[in-house]
This record gives structure tokens, sequence and C-alpha cells, in this order.
């Protein structure tokens, strides 16, 4: 016997519903949420990582040539250089 589909809704059904039944309430919680992780978000800040290293990688070994060249650009600055394909 399989039970009827009104008792066999599952939770996000459940949840579906309430929130197409209440747009308005909804609408207004995620602009809070959205609101309420950018003020923690600020106010946690950010941390600067100066030293970061993965060894043994080829990133790393050419960090370190870089900066051992040339060490005023360790990696403080990119430059990206684009070739067209040829026709």
């Amino acid at each position: 016997m399989s039970t009827p589909a009104s008792h066999s809704r599952s939770r996000f059904v459940r949840i579906s519903r309430w929130c197409a039944h209440h747009r308005w309430h909804t609408f207004h919680g995620w602009v809070l949420l959205v609101a309420a992780t950018i003020a923690l978000g600020s106010a946690v800040g950010t941390a600067k990582i100066d030293d970061f290293r993965l060894p043994g990688t080829e990133s790393q070994r050419a960090y370190d040539v870089l900066a051992e060249h040339s060490p005023q650009r360790n990696g403080l600055t990119d430059q990206l250089v684009y070739v067209p394909r040829s026709p």
C-alpha cells in the first residue's frame, strides 16, 4: 500500500510551498540574510598572507627563481601577454 501524497510530502516541498505563499516574507528574509552576511564579512575582515609556499611545485620553483634574479618583482605584480592565433 502506498501512502497518500499529502502525507508523503517532504520537508522541501513544505518549505517551497511556504515560500510561494509568503513571497514578501521570503524576499525580506533573503535581503536580511545577505545584509547580515555582508556586515559579518566586513567585521571579520581579511588576512593578508605574505608568506605562502608550496614546496616541490613548479610554481614555487618559478617564484624562487624570480625572487633570486629579480627580487623587486617577485610575485607582487603579474603580467599577462595575449598572443593571437595565426589563421
